[in-house]
């Protein structure tokens, strides 16, 4: 079987993926395509899929399948394509270049809909996504943007774009809002997940979100 090994408990739809034969683990690494990505997602009882990340290399490496495969029927991972290895039997020198070329495979099995966003009473934006509110991180976040989330919720325009750092009331951020130039609703805007483009490790993750001030 495979389980995830999420980062954040609020977040059991992510994690790094591990594979379960027998009385032993191994690592998943490598990389996976999109339809693997989501059969594997589909495995684990998750409806939905967003992408596959890369989690850190650097890990010990003693059994492992590397670069899976699945074409979308497959119910267990035994039947997708890669192999069960034990690294020790290539030899230790080649088990430590393996664990620091290669990363760990990571699944990101939800849809990430866009559900809504608004201004909490500090001015933070917040979107709304598999209905719980995030804030968004300041990483790709444009002018454009600001004045369409405005627009959204309701106020003519915005005055002011501040960004702050979490601190011990940790705000939780779950990525990036983008949207189109001259946009005109929340369908034409995304979500942009921190881990898409970052580690996938806690002192990597996001931590300066976005506070907006909306003229009404």
């Amino acid at each position: 079987m495979i389980k995830l090994e999420p980062l954040f408990e609020s977040r059991p739809y992510e994690g790094v993926l591990k594979g379960y034969h027998d009385d032993f683990r191994y690592d998943i690494i490598g990389s996976v395509s999109n339809s693997t990505d989501k059969t594997l997602c589909a495995m684990l009882g998750h409806r939905f899929v967003g992408f596959a990340g890369l989690a850190i290399p650097n890990k010990n490496l003693y059994y492992y399948k590397m670069d899976v495969s699945c074409s979308g029927p497959e119910k267990s991972i035994n039947e997708c394509k890669g192999d069960l290895q034990f690294c020790v039997t290539q030899r230790y020198g080649h088990c430590r270049i393996m664990y620091n070329m290669h990363s760990h495979v990571a699944l990101f099995c939800s849809d990430y809909e866009l559900q809504g966003l608004s201004l909490d009473l500090d001015g933070v934006l917040r979107m709304t996504v598999n209905s719980k509110q995030w804030a968004v991180c300041k990483d790709h976040f444009t002018q454009h943007t600001a004045k369409t989330a405005c627009r959204i919720m309701g106020y003519t325009a915005h005055t002011l774009i501040t960004t702050h750092t979490a601190g011990a009331n940790y705000t939780e951020i779950l990525g990036s809002l983008i949207c189109r130039e001259n946009s005109a609703s929340l369908a034409d805007c995304h979500l942009k997940h921190q881990f898409s483009y970052r580690p996938y490790r806690v002192d990597a993750a996001c931590k300066n979100y976005v506070k907006l001030k909306c003229t009404s």
